[in-house]
C-alpha cells in the first residue's frame, strides 16, 4: 500500500521524458546520479529531497528538510523513524523470499533519473542565504531554500505546501491550518510505525509464507492503522 505521502510524491511525477545520454570513458563507470547527489547547491538539495519522497531514504529525509518548530521536528524524526523500518522490512523480505523478491522502488529511481535531468536545467536565484529554484516538473515548479551549516536545506512547509504561496502561509488563519495538518501528519506517522514495527515482529516469526502473503498484510496493517487513527481523531458524522 502507498501512503498519502508516497501518494502525494507521485501525483508529481513527470509525464516519461527521454533524459540526455551521456557516455562515460570506457575504463570508468559512469557515477550513479542518485548516490551522488548532494546539497551543495539548491538543486541538489531539491534532488535529496526527491530521494528522501520516493527512496524512503531516513538519511536523506534528516539531512535536508528543516523544521521551522518543534512540531516540523517532530515530523520530521517521525519520517525519519518509519523510513528506517521500511528499509529494513524490505531487506528482510528479500532474504526471506528471495526467489520472488522483486525492488518495489525500482520504477521510482527510473523516474527520479528522469526529474534529475531536468532539475540540472533549474533557474536558480541566491540571496545570501536563501535560495529560489525554479524548474520544469510537469509545469513549472519554484521551491524557496535555505542554507544551514554550510548546506542547502528545504523547509518543511516547502516539501508539504508547495502550492500555497510563501506570502499566503505566513497569513495566521492558514499558519494555524497548516500546524493542524502537520499535526495530523505526525498522529499518522506515528500510527504507521507502530502498525510497521508489530508487521516486523510477524515477519520475522515466520508467519508469512510467501511474499504475496507478507506484501499483503503489510499493506492491511497500515490500513488499518488508518482506519483506527481515523476512527479516534475525526468527529462522527450525525445522521
Amino acid at each position: 500500500m502507498q501512503t498519502r505521502w508516497l501518494a502525494c510524491a507521485l501525483a508529481i511525477l513527470p509525464v516519461c521524458l527521454a533524459a540526455a545520454q551521456t557516455t562515460a570513458p570506457a575504463t570508468e563507470p559512469a557515477a550513479d546520479p542518485i548516490a551522488a547527489a548532494n546539497q551543495n547547491t539548491p538543486h541538489g538539495a531539491i534532488e535529496v529531497s526527491l530521494i528522501a519522497m520516493f527512496l524512503y531514504n531516513a538519511d536523506a529525509a534528516r539531512s535536508v528538510y528543516a523544521p521551522s518548530d518543534a512540531l516540523e521536528g517532530n515530523v520530521i524524526d517521525a519520517m525519519v523513524a518509519e523510513d528506517k523500518i521500511r528499509a529494513q522490512i524490505e531487506m528482510e523480505k528479500k532474504k526471506l523470499f528471495a526467489s520472488d523478491y522483486t525492488d518495489p522502488l525500482a520504477p521510482l529511481r527510473a523516474d527520479l533519473l528522469k526529474m534529475f535531468a531536468l532539475l540540472d536545467q533549474a533557474t536558480e536565484t541566491i540571496n545570501g542565504d536563501t535560495a529560489t529554484c525554479t524548474y520544469q516538473l510537469k509545469g513549472q515548479q519554484q521551491r524557496t531554500l535555505v542554507k544551514i551549516d554550510g548546506r542547502w536545506c528545504l523547509p518543511l512547509d516547502e516539501a508539504y505546501f508547495f502550492n500555497i504561496p510563501a506570502d499566503v502561509r505566513q497569513q495566521p488563519k492558514v499558519k494555524a491550518l497548516m500546524r493542524q495538518l502537520f499535526t495530523q501528519e505526525l498522529l499518522r506517522r506515528n500510527a504507521e510505525i507502530a502498525a510497521l514495527k508489530q508487521y516486523q515482529r510477524d515477519l520475522r516469526s515466520g508467519q508469512y509464507l510467501s511474499l504475496d502473503e507478507a506484501d499483503d498484510a503489510m499493506a492491511a496493517a497500515q490500513d488499518e492503522a488508518i482506519a483506527h487513527l481515523q476512527a479516534k481523531t475525526q468527529p462522527a458524522l450525525n445522521p
